[in-house]
């Protein structure tokens, strides 16, 4: 029986931040992929959710210190800016 331990669930959440598929996590760990789910749903659901804020985050930094490419990105994603031509 699986047992997770602290160094498991670490793997996991770098795993899951870089989107690495669950069959491939499991692999790693020596399990199934139904037994990574079962003791590893909290980690699976949050990974991605922590990296992507982070990487938002440091967008966000970016624009507002003054990275052109940044806000510009952060216009036509979040504003629906767009360029067009007459």
């Amino acid at each position: 029986m699986h047992k997770p331990t602290a160094k498991t669930r670490g793997q996991v959440i770098d795993l899951a931040r870089i989107g690495t598929p669950q069959e491939t996590i499991a692999l790693v760990l020596d399990i199934n992929r139904e037994t990574l789910t079962k003791y590893y749903r909290d980690e699976l659901d949050l990974s991605k959710v922590q990296a992507d804020a982070q990487v938002v985050s440091s967008l966000f930094q970016n624009a507002i210190s003054g990275n052109v490419a940044a806000q510009i990105f952060w216009c036509k994603t979040r504003l629906g800016w767009k360029e067009t031509q007459v």
